[in-house]
């Protein structure tokens, strides 16, 4: 492996004013073949992202639509979306991942040896490139990803956080991830707060997480393990609750949120992760699997996710589920569409959905549902104004809020919509939804609700009753001038229903749709 690096590693190094390959291709050669060079574990925290934040992504080579204004339209998008992968070099040198970083190393060099001596290959032979790195390695990247989420030997993270001096905020670059403003200010607002607050911050979630096992009368004592997913700045009360959980008997598990394109799930963070750098090059690079996704690939992916899960069965079936620790308070950012960026056709998205749908089942035989629970806390970044320690301290005590006594108000309204068999919502001020949601029908109101009465314990803080309703007599519109979904705003999101299915949608954000 060294060998490899090192081979690997001498060749990169050779391509900055080589200039071997044919022009216009050159540039975007040189560019990455420089950053690769420069990931290592000391370099500056911004010099690893600025590339691709957003006062440089309009000439960034990682920007679907200027790497087809440079590259031209065929080559430019699939050149951008190895970029992107390739960028997953920063958590593979900092996790000191030996074969993580041979292998995007090779990708490159292979890539480069297509255009050398002034050849220009055809796009459709860069993309079969880029293919056959995915499918090669598509095992063994998905075994390294579901070892990650419930061994607890896998510790790169939970090492940081348990034993680094956290009031000094350098630690905070030993992960690998885009620090910025927020999540400093975060750590530093935390070093402010005396132990008493943290501990009870961490004693609310991870309560909350317990007591979601016992309302569900789900046995916690056979469970080994909890995925604990954040976002950085929280280290002191994410070491809080390591050692709360550790009481309960179970080890924290804390994996990196998915970073490579065969493991990453569209719109989900799935780990610790830092800011992101640029919502708008997660948002053009969010479908780029749409350069390889076909049947073979879907059949490729659910045999290894099997595989990977067999391997690590015993360690599954004693994992608990997750721990969330969200964040609110971010700049809005509201998502372009870039004409050259990949999506999903439509074709591809029931593909995918049938992919997801199949992983979904195979996850659900190795950590069974009814065995397992979860819960999720929010607390605000900085961004979210002046007022940021009179919004953090009122966030704390909403969360802290006696759940028994919110619980007998919600059960009063539970009551009460027990008796109907529909209910109708109407918007006011501008709002134009106008929408009948059809109630499942109770055969023994006495024993039966249609609602969910949830407490703080999976959801905190308290306050929500729910329901899943019956398709058939669903209609109308459901008309938000303003929603924020997985970090994006959309604006002016209306979505019509036909008998509980969207029979239309439109978005402010979008001239099309589609």
């Amino acid at each position: 492996m060294n060998e490899r690096l090192s081979l690997s590693y001498g060749r990169i190094a050779e391509i900055p004013g080589e200039k071997a390959a044919a022009e216009p291709f050159c540039g975007y050669f040189e560019k990455v073949a420089s950053f690769l060079l420069s990931v290592k574990k000391e370099t500056d925290n911004r010099v690893l992202y600025e590339d691709i934040l957003r006062e440089n992504y309009a000439s960034s080579y990682a920007n679907p639509d200027y790497a087809a204004e440079k590259l031209g339209t065929a080559m430019g998008p699939v050149l951008a979306a190895v970029y992107a992968e390739l960028r997953g070099i920063i958590p593979a040198v900092f996790e000191e991942d030996e074969e993580g970083t041979a292998v995007l190393y090779e990708l490159f060099l292979e890539i480069y040896g297509a255009f050398e001596e002034g050849e220009v290959p055809p796009a459709d032979y860069v993309k079969e490139i880029f293919r056959s790195y995915v499918m090669d390695y598509l095992p063994d990247f998905t075994e390294k990803r579901q070892a990650e989420q419930v061994d607890a030997k896998a510790s790169f993270a939970l090492d940081i956080i348990m034993q680094s001096d956290l009031t000094d905020l350098s630690y905070l670059y030993n992960f690998g991830e885009y620090i910025s403003d927020d999540i400093r200010g975060t750590a530093q607002y935390l070093n402010s707060l005396p132990e008493e607050t943290i501990k009870e911050m961490a004693d609310v979630w991870t309560e909350g997480y317990r007591l979601g096992f016992l309302r569900e009368n789900k046995d916690l004592s056979r469970k080994k393990t909890v995925q604990i997913i954040y976002r950085l700045g929280f280290e002191r009360v994410i070491r809080e609750a390591v050692l709360n959980f550790r009481k309960m008997g179970l080890e924290p598990t804390i994996p990196r949120a998915a970073y490579r394109l065969s493991t990453k799930t569209l719109g989900r963070l799935s780990g610790y992760a830092g800011e992101i750098p640029n919502q708008q090059f997660d948002y053009d690079h969010r479908e780029d699997i749409a350069i390889f996704l076909d049947e073979n690939y879907s059949t490729k992916k659910l045999r290894a996710l099997r595989e990977a899960f067999e391997k690590v069965k015993e360690l599954a079936a004693a994992h608990a589920g997750p721990a969330v620790l969200e964040t609110f308070g971010q700049e809005p950012f509201s998502p372009e569409r870039k004409s050259c960026a990949y999506s999903l056709k439509d074709g591809q998205q029931e593909l995918y959905v049938k992919m997801r749908s199949g992983a979904v089942q195979i996850t659900k035989r190795y950590i069974p549902p009814e065995e397992r629970s979860f819960t999720i806390i929010d607390f605000p970044v900085p961004s979210v104004g002046r007022r940021y320690g009179e919004i953090f301290r009122d966030t704390i005590r909403i969360n802290t809020l006696d759940a028994n006594k919110y619980l007998a108000i919600q059960q009063k309204l539970i009551d009460a919509l027990d008796q109907g068999t529909k209910v109708r919502i109407l918007g006011k001020n501008g709002n134009r939804t106008n929408l009948t949601v059809s109630l499942h029908p109770l055969e023994n109101p006495k024993t039966q609700t249609i609602f969910e009465n949830c407490g703080a314990d999976v959801n905190i803080p308290v306050g929500e009753v729910f329901t899943s309703p019956k398709l058939e007599g669903t209609n109308g519109l459901l008309h938000v001038k303003r929603v924020f979904l997985e970090g994006y705003e959309f604006r002016d999101l209306s979505i019509s229903l036909t008998e509980g299915m969207i029979s239309d949608y439109s978005c402010g954000n979008f001239e099309n749709p589609a």
